[in-house]
């Protein structure tokens, strides 16, 4: 696997004014106003040698552009009289016109082209690139090779450093097996997998969810919940209207397995309100999550195309008796939209608390269960038709992971090392359980298997330690299984 920060790009740049473009949006009618493109410039630049020149592979493509109001991005092998593929849209001006793209680590030639739009009016503009590979000294750490992890002295997996990522970048999931995806601060970034060149979402997201279909991305934040292709080709947004008995803290956007839907909810003291956002028809439906004496409803996942699975609280013992405001139990829950039934699927004893976690299909999930004391909590697995769980006997261990063919990922041994703290990363399945490495970290994200099972995935936060105080970093990291 080649690291991202063991080459540069030489940039042959080539600008071209079209003659007129084609694929113009439906506009108002035109003025006298033309989009004037001043200049289109790639950046960071390392140097220049004659018309060549020299950048990282990470770059962010800048046009100075007036009487605009947007600016698409595309990228085509070069010589290829089309524009090719749509990499991002701009529709806000007011900090510049620009994008950020990965270029690939190869020695072929793109062609970079924008388009500058105002009203029924537009101008392009293209460059050239050439990706050319150069060598580094020995001693660069961009060469860094991967870790080799062993079991009973047996090489199972390597493990690198995802190196290069955007600031702050921390893993989320992957969009299938060759890409992944996470956020910097509040940016949505898809990373390669093979070579970790990357490209971040030009929008603001507060939290955000991939389609199962790995097209698109839904995000939340001021306008409501908003939905991008991976692409930055075409965007939507939905806020739905609130009034005295519909109302709540926004948050949400859970994909159902086909891509169709999306699940969201408004927050409230004691309860949310769960509804289901309809893409094809645009129509929001309302989820019944009513069952007296329950409460603090959780969405746990989407069981299939039209059952979502919840976690709900009692408010009362069995008995009847003393009502709780946190809740004496908590057992699973499965909504079906087809009917508008909900009903439990579980009967925890009092204070026994069950906490949806993961849907490894469509017949079972991975739940957390405790008794709410000091005992430390164990996970089981629950059949979805509410018969034959399966405790998994695990004990002190936490951030469970299910891989598609079966396998466990987890951390266990956890304890408090300074301002960080340490786990070990186990991995358990038919074969046995290996513990693949010890991590010293604040927080963490993951770990996350790929859908084929070859990787693990996982993001941490760390309190490095300097002469006076501590610096804050951010790493990810990618096991290969052998």
């Amino acid at each position: 696997m080649q690291n991202r920060f063991s080459k540069v790009l030489l940039l042959l740049v080539i600008l071209a004014v079209s003659s007129g473009c084609v694929n113009k949006p439906q506009a108002t009618p035109a003025d006298d106003k033309e989009p004037i493109i001043n200049s289109l410039s790639v950046t960071p630049q390392l140097g220049t040698r004659e018309e060549v020149v020299l950048v990282e592979p990470a770059i962010k493509i800048t046009v100075d552009a007036v009487e605009t109001e947007r600016v698409d991005f595309f990228i085509a092998p070069a010589g290829e009289e089309s524009l090719g593929e749509s990499f991002w849209v701009d529709e806000k001006g007011e900090d510049g016109w620009s994008a950020e793209y990965s270029l690939p680590l190869t020695n072929t030639e793109y062609k970079i082209t924008v388009k500058a739009y105002y009203k029924d009016k537009c101008t392009e503009k293209s460059l050239v690139v050439l990706a050319e590979e150069k060598k580094v000294s020995e001693n660069n750490p961009a060469k860094e090779q991967p870790v080799e992890l062993l079991s009973e002295g047996k090489k199972i997996a390597q493990l690198r450093e995802v190196k290069g990522m955007p600031k702050y970048f921390l893993a989320q999931a992957w969009l299938d097996n060759s890409r992944f995806y996470g956020q910097t601060g509040t940016r949505p970034v898809l990373v390669n997998a093979n070579n970790f060149s990357y490209k971040t979402l030009k929008v603001t997201s507060w939290q955000s969810h991939h389609s199962p279909d790995g097209k698109y991305i839904s995000y939340l934040n001021e306008q409501g919940i908003n939905i991008v292709s991976l692409d930055g080709s075409s965007k939507r947004w939905f806020q739905p209207q609130q009034n005295q008995s519909f109302q709540g803290n926004l948050a949400g956007g859970i994909w159902s397995p086909d891509s169709s839907k999306l699940l969201f909810w408004l927050e409230k003291e004691w309860d949310s309100l769960f509804m289901v956002y309809d893409l094809k028809t645009s129509g929001i439906k309302r989820v019944n999550t009513s069952l007296e004496g329950y409460f603090l409803t959780t969405q746990a996942g989407w069981i299939d195309n039209d059952r979502i699975l919840f976690t709900t609280k009692a408010a009362v013992k069995k008995d009847g008796t003393a009502a709780s405001s946190s809740g004496y139990r908590s057992d699973l829950a499965v909504a079906d939209l087809r009917d508008d039934s909900y009903q439990l699927i579980t009967s925890a004893d009092d204070g026994v608390f069950i906490q949806g976690i993961q849907i490894v299909d469509h017949t079972t999930a991975v739940c957390q269960i405790n008794d709410g004391g000091n005992t430390p909590s164990s996970y089981v697995f629950v059949n979805l038709n509410g018969s034959n769980h399966k405790l998994i006997p695990i004990k002190n261990s936490s951030k469970l992971n299910v891989s598609a063919d079966g396998r466990l990922a987890y951390l266990t041994n956890q304890s408090k090392a300074g301002k960080n703290q340490t786990a070990t990363l186990v991995v358990e399945g038919q074969n046995g359980k290996i513990q693949l490495a010890k991590i010293k970290y604040e927080t963490i994200s993951g770990p996350f298997w790929s859908p084929d099972g070859k990787h693990l995935l996982f993001s941490i936060t760390y309190n490095k330690p300097l002469e006076k105080g501590f610096q804050e970093e951010y790493k990810t990291y990618l096991v290969k299984f052998k």
